[in-house]
């Protein structure tokens, strides 16, 4: 799939992994990353590849020290701030979609 989406914190080929997707609902102050995220089976195809799990090991770690720094629970941590980071890391945090990529309205994590 080539939606992209707003909360987008790392990317794959042709594929975007948004924040919210990394927080697992009911459970507070727990991020995963790797093939344990919430994906839809489409995209879970193209993510179980090594480089897409190690960017996303790289936004949870920047998100835990994000929420830690900042005392504040990881669902309230800023995607734009972990985009930051990511870039300045010199990693592609996804937050520029391709001309091929199909933009999608963000959804509230709950």
């Amino acid at each position: 799939s080539r939606r992209h989406f707003r909360d987008t914190v790392c990317r794959g080929r042709d594929y975007y992994t948004p924040y919210r997707a990394l927080l697992p609902k009911g459970i507070d102050n727990l991020i995963v990353a790797g093939r344990h995220y919430s994906v839809e089976s489409e995209a879970q195809k193209l993510s179980r590849e090594i480089p897409p799990c190690m960017a996303q090991g790289e936004v949870a770690g920047i998100a835990a020290a994000l929420a830690i720094k900042g005392d504040t629970p990881l669902r309230r941590v800023n995607h734009r701030d972990i985009q930051k980071k990511m870039r300045a890391q010199g990693a592609d945090p996804g937050d520029i979609p391709s001309p091929n990529a199909l933009i999608e309205e963000p959804m509230v994590a709950q």
